[in-house]
């Protein structure tokens, strides 16, 4: 339910629950055919990534054909369990489309032997919650300090690179209605260097 808040909004392409295998394959030929546009226009423009097609673009002064696509897949696990050939396709998307716009956000609330190699290769970046064990924090992040995160401390986290540096972040926690446009607030820090700033947030927000 809090997914389909999302679909009003102008830039979501479609949300998609309780899926049907019909429904699903759908998905994946869109997909499918999405990136074999997008690599037939960038060889046709001569670039090799969506930065140098953004900078092709705004030189020419034209919006671009294809904008970029977050695909967002909540409690991946359920869904590889339903339908166990979307993890390849999946794998697919993340390996060519990084170049081409097209980014992949995988999500689970059980990480232990759900989180494979090939997905660990093929996924440059990784967002670690708090963990109930030692093992699950291992599994995501190669570090147990996801799970020594304290429970007074909701939304933190830890962030893993590509390089394999883990870098501490806190995520907004909300547990209550939005407060009147005169009290609420928005609170901003960068982590490790100490700045920080206070923001109001306008009622139409």
């Amino acid at each position: 339910p809090i997914f389909g808040q999302f679909e009003r909004l102008p830039h979501t392409q479609a949300v998609l629950s309780d899926l049907e295998e019909g429904e699903f394959d759908r998905s994946l030929k869109f997909l499918r055919a999405d990136l074999e546009k997008r690599e037939r226009l960038f060889r046709s423009l001569a670039v090799s990534s969506y930065t140098d097609y953004l900078h092709l673009m705004y030189k020419r002064n034209e919006k671009p054909k294809y904008p970029e696509l977050l695909i967002v897949v909540d409690e991946f696990k359920m869904l590889t369990d339903q339908f166990p050939q979307s993890m390849n396709e999946l794998m697919r998307v993340a390996t060519i489309g990084r170049s081409l716009g097209v980014h992949l956000l995988l999500s689970t609330q059980k990480p232990r032997g759900n989180v494979s190699s090939d997905i660990t290769s093929n996924i440059g970046t990784t967002l670690c919650l708090r963990v109930a064990s030692s093992a699950e924090s291992i599994s995501v992040i190669d570090s147990d300090l996801a799970a020594k995160i304290p429970l007074s401390s909701p939304g933190a986290g830890y962030i893993k690179y590509s390089d394999g540096s883990l870098i501490p972040f806190q995520s907004l926690y909300i547990d209550s209605p939005r407060k009147p446009p005169e009290q609420a607030a928005c609170s901003l820090s960068i982590l490790g260097t100490g700045i920080s700033s206070k923001t109001l947030i306008p009622e139409s927000a």
